[in-house]
Order: C-alpha cells, then sequence, then structure tokens
C-alpha cells in the first residue's frame, strides 16, 4: 500500500492488521482484498499505466477464502477444499508480487 499514492488508498495501511484479530480477521481479510483492488484501479487511471491481473487477483483472492469456509459446511471434502484454498491464496500472493513489481516500475519510469 505505501507504493500508491495516499489520495489513491481506499484503505490505510495500518488497517491491514485486523485480519489478525481472531473473528473479525476471517471477515475483514475480505474488505482488505476488496479495497486493494479499488485502490490499484485508482493509481491505474490517475497514472495511466495498465497493472495487470487486478481483476484476476481479487477473484483468487475471494476465492481462497471461500474455500476456506466451506470445508467447516461439507467437513467430508475438507482435505480437498483446504488445499484448494492454500493453493489460491499462493496463487493471489504471487498476484500482489507482479503488481508491486509493476508499481516499481511505474515509479522509476515517472
Amino acid at each position: 500500500m505505501s507504493l500508491i499514492a495516499p489520495q489513491n488508498r481506499a484503505l490505510p495501511a495500518w488497517s491491514v492488521w485486523g485480519a489478525l484479530v481472531p473473528v473479525l480477521g476471517f471477515f475483514w481479510i475480505l474488505v482488505v482484498i476488496n479495497k486493494i483492488a479499488k485502490s490499484l484501479h485508482t493509481e491505474n487511471r490517475q497514472r495511466l499505466t495498465k497493472i495487470q491481473r487486478i481483476e484476476y487477483g481479487e477473484v483468487i483472492g475471494i476465492s481462497s477464502i471461500i474455500f476456506s469456509v466451506v470445508p467447516f459446511v461439507f467437513p467430508q471434502f475438507k482435505l480437498i477444499l483446504t488445499t484448494l484454498s492454500c493453493i489460491f491464496w499462493a496463487t493471489y500472493m504471487v498476484c500482489i508480487c507482479f503488481q508491486i513489481k509493476e508499481l516499481k516500475q511505474a515509479l522509476k519510469s515517472t
């Protein structure tokens, strides 16, 4: 979030820590994923750059959370869904890393 201009941040950087609170964190991470995508869209429009994978990252991040909740409803699929959740979370982190890299490159070019 520090690479995004303060006026384009949909969420203060310090509020990401709310995801570590046991009960609140489960729902707060959905807000964080959505707000990061919104911040990246705003930054794109202002800089007129094209950061890739914003929509993919948001969908993958939310899918990861959904796959981690569903095993509580269907415990017989716990292993498969937990594995999918981990794979989707890792993919989300890779998307975020690519977006950070593209933001840094855009900063250097301006």
